[in-house]
């Protein structure tokens, strides 16, 4: 039976220890899990945060922390602060931003870089 509350993270430069509030592992009573997170989802109703506001929140987050873990855990060899004309793109508009960008690498990787990988 694997079951712990602790996970370490090992990265080039040193490592991380995450203590988790439940233990997480493998033979965990699935129904004492389900009970729990209906227990937490009763709370964050009485708070009044949705299903749907809370599963952002979660996500959100996972995606964060799998960004930190990908880029502790690799050497890297450039890094680039971009600033994009205001007269040519509305820096406020997240979608025309995430296109251009998009759109410029793509170009970069077709002319000169294939095996261009970022995060």
């Amino acid at each position: 039976m694997l079951i712990h509350n602790v996970r370490i993270y090992n990265y080039l430069g040193g490592q991380q220890v995450r203590i988790y509030k439940k233990p997480v592992g493998r033979c965990v009573d699935i129904w004492d899990d389900v009970e729990s997170t209906k227990k937490e989802k009763d709370k964050d109703k009485k708070k009044g945060v949705k299903d749907e506001e809370r599963s952002n929140v979660v996500s959100r987050n996972r995606t964060i922390q799998k960004v930190y873990e990908v880029t502790r855990s690799n050497m890297w060899e450039w890094f680039i602060t971009l600033t994009f004309n205001p007269e040519k793109v509305n820096s406020f508009d997240y979608v025309g931003v995430s296109q251009v960008l998009s759109d410029w690498l793509a170009n970069l990787r077709r002319r000169y870089a294939p095996d261009l990988k970022y995060i």
